[in-house]
Formats: C-alpha cells, structure tokens, sequence
C-alpha cells in the first residue's frame, strides 16, 4: 500500500497550508524526499545559493548529503 500523496493531492494538501514557512518545508519534505526529523533542523545557512544545493545531515548514516533544489523550489525559497 502507498503511503504517499499523488501529485493531484499533493496540490490540494499545499494550497490548503496558510502559514508560508510550514508550506516550505512541507514542499522540502516532498519534492527532496527528506524525514521529518531532516526538515525540521533545516536553516537557511543549509543552502548554497551560488548550487541551488540543500546540505542536510542523513538521520540514518550521520553522513553530509548535497541535493539539487528544483528550480521552482529554490524560487519559493529566495
């Protein structure tokens, strides 16, 4: 069974959060595939705007992962 949104309801759920910030970091949560647990420690000095890259640490292996901000994403986000 998936546990996941589809993308149509993915859309409604995001255009039903009124507080901006949490919209944020729900869209981080789903367009990056990142925990709860990640998303919460997210800060702005986690982002490298020259790479559109988002360091986060795994909450898995501890280890430093870069990912690539979506273009629209990295728009919401500056």
């Amino acid at each position: 069974m998936s546990k996941g949104f589809t993308e149509l309801e993915l859309q409604h759920f995001l255009r039903s959060v009124k507080n901006e910030k949490f919209g944020l970091r729900f869209r981080y949560h789903a367009y990056l595939g990142l925990r709860i647990g990640e998303v919460c420690k997210l800060q702005v000095g986690n982002i490298d705007f020259d790479k559109r890259e988002l360091a986060i640490k795994s909450e898995n292996s501890g280890k430093m992962d870069s990912l690539l901000i979506p273009l629209d994403l990295f728009k919401e986000t500056v």
